[in-house]
């Protein structure tokens, strides 16, 4: 979405985006190194930040609404934009429960 970001808000985005494929990448790499409890262990809190962003935001969606308090211009793009990115999170969300069924399969 078209939001403008401050350098520290940027910064911030780009750690949770990073912490967020490097505990994707190590879940992986451990249930490929056959270390199941590790890749389990990592992949818990892979589901609870893909979650969160999820829900967070589906929880929120009606304020991105043309006329909501995130919205205050009737812009139907914002809101095509927020569907878009709820889209996106719940595609995200999906892999990262399948991951996350993987590492509890057998080896």
């Amino acid at each position: 979405m078209e939001t403008e970001r401050t350098p520290g808000s940027r910064i911030a985005f780009r750690l949770v985006i990073g912490a967020f494929v490097l505990l994707l990448v190590s879940t992986v790499a451990a249930k490929l190194a056959q270390l199941q409890r590790v890749a389990a262990a990592l992949a818990v809190p892979l589901l609870v930040m893909a979650g969160w962003a999820f829900i967070g935001h589906l929880a929120t969606l009606d304020d991105d609404m043309p006329g909501g308090w995130s919205n205050l211009d009737d812009s139907r793009v914002f809101w095509r934009e927020s569907v878009r990115d709820l889209v996106v999170k719940l595609a995200v969300l999906l892999g990262v429960i399948a991951v996350f069924f993987w590492t509890r399969s057998g080896p």
